[in-house]
């Protein structure tokens, strides 16, 4: 079965790059160890490769004209596009491709996830967020790469006056009705959302029986680490 695994990227200055720099290595080495993938690599959005030159990456160049807003300006869809088309250009034939976003934790090795999904009639495979698919990790047969590139109701850059009606995630629950398979159906989310109003309010405890982590506090990152045994 051959695997392509990517994350998307947006690097707002070298500053910002040299933060994210142990999170992305870290993110490298979580997924080698996750996943039995035949390449890894990062789709940086801008006109600069600023990820650390140890991982493979890909810029989408695209112009940053606008701050990102995860529903009307979204600079995550538009390299997940880019992402998406990469690989039909480079790899014509594969089987899974898999975008785990650099900041999700794994808790939970996914090579036996994305064995028994390649068997199931679904096309597209990802946790829960708010009753549709979860960004942070999402595994797309070939079927489904070509309908997020050519039939998802959600445009990442509206034109001026524009809005979209659907978040990105509802866009992806409208698209994969039906053809959606959730690996964990008893976790209501993995992400955390902290330090904004949406903040998730779970006892910590069952915070870390989640099957991975986004969006999460450094303090709960750690002891989410420690009771998962991730090194």
């Amino acid at each position: 079965m051959k695997t392509i695994v990517f994350s998307t990227l947006h690097i707002r200055d070298q500053a910002h790059a040299a933060e994210l720099k142990p999170e992305l290595m870290d993110w490298y080495h979580r997924v080698h160890a996750a996943i039995d993938a035949d390449y890894i690599y990062l789709v940086e959005s801008g006109y600069e490769n600023r990820a650390p030159a140890t991982i493979p990456t890909v810029c989408a160049k695209i112009p940053h004209t606008k701050p990102y807003d995860c529903k009307n300006w979204s600079y995550f869809q538009a390299n997940m596009s880019f992402a998406l088309q990469f690989i039909h250009l480079k790899w014509h034939k594969y089987d899974l491709a898999v975008m785990i976003q650099h900041d999700a934790i794994l808790g939970v090795p996914l090579q036996p996830v994305l064995d028994e999904f390649a068997a199931r009639p679904e096309v597209i495979a990802a946790p829960r967020w708010n009753g549709s698919p979860d960004t942070h990790c999402l595994i797309m047969k070939p079927e489904a790469v070509i309908d997020v590139l050519y039939s998802l109701p959600f445009i990442p850059f509206p034109r001026v006056g524009g809005h979209n009606q659907l978040w990105v995630e509802h866009a992806y629950g409208a698209l994969f009705l039906d053809r959606w398979w959730n690996p964990w159906p008893s976790t209501s989310t993995i992400r955390h959302e902290y330090g904004t109003p949406e903040q998730v309010q779970t006892p910590d405890d069952e915070i870390t029986r989640w099957p991975m982590l986004a969006k999460t506090s450094p303090a709960l990152a750690e002891r989410y680490r420690n009771e998962r045994k991730i090194t």
